[in-house]
């Protein structure tokens, strides 16, 4: 069902054309749960940099660290496991590296995936008419 109201919450104004094209370029990022492994670490920026990860984790870390990343992986979204994963990812990597290993856990996507013209039309006529 199309949700009117947030289109038009959301309508910047002005030229119908111009307002659909900045809504359908806008984007929200979320963090759902993800679960961060070595694996996922090599994947981001390489296997190099799961390895030097993989050795500040066994030097510096309780050993269940070092067992969740190699298994089942660690929530990056809990919020008990920033701090944590911010002083590993940190003293491990360039700053580049530990940006990616970070954003891991964010999705972008569109603010309004399913949005036609046609909704923004009808959102504006109803908001226009009192009904939104």
């Amino acid at each position: 069902m199309t949700n009117y109201k947030l289109i038009a919450d959301g309508d910047p104004g002005g030229n119908i054309d111009t307002a659909f094209a900045s809504m359908k370029a806008e984007t929200v990022t979320t963090s759902p749960e993800v679960r961060l492994t070595y694996l996922a670490v090599a994947r981001s920026v390489g296997a190099g940099a799961a390895s030097k990860l993989n050795a500040r984790v066994l030097a510096t870390q309780s050993p269940w660290v070092d067992h969740a990343l190699n298994n089942e992986g660690v929530d990056i979204n809990n919020p008990q496991i920033p701090a944590l994963l911010n002083s590993m990812v940190n003293a491990t990597f360039t700053q580049a590296n530990a940006d990616a290993v970070k954003a891991i856990g964010n999705v972008t996507q569109s603010k309004y995936p399913r949005l036609r013209q046609g909704h923004l039309e009808d959102a504006r006529r109803l908001r226009a008419e009192g009904k939104i």
